[in-house]
């Protein structure tokens, strides 16, 4: 369920002289400036440095943005060596073992082909190939996690620096030592205070996380530990020292690691030294939800005790987030998030939290839990609200007589959209039935043309690597049960 929005909205191109698109800009009121701002210029150089984040609002925009390109393309690369592994393997070598076998040998659990020798040079080349896919397949994994953790990281900085730029007696009060070059070349003050700030920010980061994370509880006066608070610290420390490992060791366990991770509770068997690690399918999706889910959480910590006064603001930008997060198909992350919205204190945005809980119902009615879901819509007395609400919980509950009554008073709601029956998730799980969709073409005088339920294009690359697999396999022809050649 989202929150009600005007129907319209403007996209403006912006034109060069000779009448070529420059850039555009949206706007839901048609409130663009005559030219295109400079921000929608061409991209800068990598050699030139980015605009500094300006507000929390663009610091969790912008956190948000990476971990959703996280999310949606860094799996699908992640599988996409082993993919091109498995079909070199499957594919070319049964086709080249198909044409060129002179006999073949037949036993209980093994073929053995028998070819020319001519054909050794070729048999060489695509054994190679597939044994280097096959090493790269193992690599790749490992840089991302290096990339997702250096991610958070970034934004992890940009928050000290935040409580810094906010607390000037922390910066009146640094021991750091600075040249008489450093003095001499600052421009004037300010100038000089980024500079120490700068210094103190690199002195927090090069600490391990657990003692970054205690840095933030000591100087945002936090009167509850974030790691006891944090139900999934465990698995966060260890996807820390993992990339340790990746980075500096190849995912190779040493003592460290070991140390670190000990008696963390988090996995059924303990590595041993020498061990290497790697970073399978389930490993990197749950290091993604995991560095997504705490980030998120830190940066609305920080936020709200910096700024108070945009509590609002902050739990809005929060909620998006969640809900964005179930138009992708992340409906265990996306109910992580609404729990911690609804646990925070202080004054939320009524009709706001509202639309939270049914949002968190669907979540755990999208995963099967219809307990969870009954649980969470027990909270509240919805037969007082309005008929939108009443709509979503029906369709979430798979209530259907009730969502076709309630379609029906609907329809003369001037703030409800039909296209909200097609895309919004609420109505994820009803949206095959024939009532339904009988009701709404009545109604509308259209057909129902339902939006995609996981919003994520790049996701769809998954669902072609594994059709073609499953093509692959089934038009190979070899009598092997099915199972491809390694």
């Amino acid at each position: 369920m989202a929150s009600v929005k005007e129907q319209n909205f403007f996209i403006c191109v912006y034109l060069d002289s000779e009448k070529s698109p420059l850039g555009h800009s949206v706007s839901q009121s048609n409130d663009f400036p005559p030219e295109m701002e400079s921000e929608a210029g061409p991209a800068k150089d990598d050699d030139e440095h980015e605009d500094k984040i300006s507000s929390f609002s663009e610091i969790f925009q912008r956190f948000k943005d990476s971990m959703f390109a996280y999310i949606d393309i860094l799996p699908v690369m992640a599988g996409a060596a082993p993919f091109a592994t498995w079909m070199i393997r499957s594919k070319n070598l049964i086709d080249l073992l198909n044409s060129e076998c002179v006999v073949k040998h037949e036993e209980e659990n093994r073929i053995v082909y028998e070819l020319k020798e001519e054909f050794y040079s070729t048999f060489k080349e695509l054994n190679e190939a597939a044994n280097s896919l096959s090493l790269i397949g193992k690599q790749v994994p490992k840089m991302l996690i290096i990339g997702i953790v250096s991610s958070y990281e970034y934004y992890s900085s940009i928050l000290i620096r935040e409580i810094y730029k906010s607390n000037a007696g922390m910066i009146e009060g640094s021991d750091k030592s600075v040249s008489i070059k450093d003095i001499f070349l600052s421009k004037n003050i300010e100038e000089f205070k980024e500079l120490l700030i700068d210094k103190e920010v690199e002195d927090v980061m090069r600490r391990s996380f657990a003692d970054q994370i205690k840095w933030f509880e000591s100087n945002l006066g936090l009167k509850r530990s974030i790691s006891d608070e944090y139900s999934k610290w465990g698995g966060l420390i260890e996807i820390f020292e993992r990339r340790n490992l990746f980075a500096h060791a190849n995912g190779i366990v040493g003592k460290r690691y070991l140390d670190k991770t000990k008696n963390l509770g988090n996995r059924q068997r303990e590595p041993s030294r020498g061990q290497e690690l790697y970073a399978g399918p389930k490993y990197f999706k749950k290091s993604i939800e995991n560095i997504t889910e705490f980030g998120l959480k830190l940066i609305q910590v920080v936020w709200r005790k910096l700024y108070p006064a945009e509590s609002d603001k902050a739990y809005s930008s929060a909620s998006d987030f969640a809900f964005e997060l179930i138009a992708k198909g992340e409906y265990f992350l996306s109910s992580e998030i609404y729990l911690f919205l609804d646990s925070l204190n202080g004054k939320k945005d009524g009709e706001q939290q509202l639309i939270n809980t049914v949002n968190l119902a669907n979540c755990y009615a999208l995963l099967k839990d219809d307990k969870k879901r009954d649980d969470i819509l027990a909270q509240h007395e919805w037969s007082a609200i309005n008929d939108r609400f009443s709509v979503s919980i029906a369709a979430v509950k798979k209530y259907i007589k009730q969502v076709i009554q309630f379609m029906n008073k609907l329809k003369y709601d001037y703030e409800w959209n039909e296209t909200n029956y097609e895309e919004w998730p609420v109505f994820f799980q009803i949206r095959n039935d024939e009532d339904f969709i009988k009701c709404f073409e009545e109604l509308y005088g259209r057909p129902f043309s339902p939006k995609p339920e996981m919003r994520n294009s790049i996701k769809s690359l998954e669902a072609h690597f594994l059709s073609m697999r499953k093509k692959i396999a089934n038009s190979a022809e070899v009598e092997h049960d099915g199972k491809s050649l390694h």
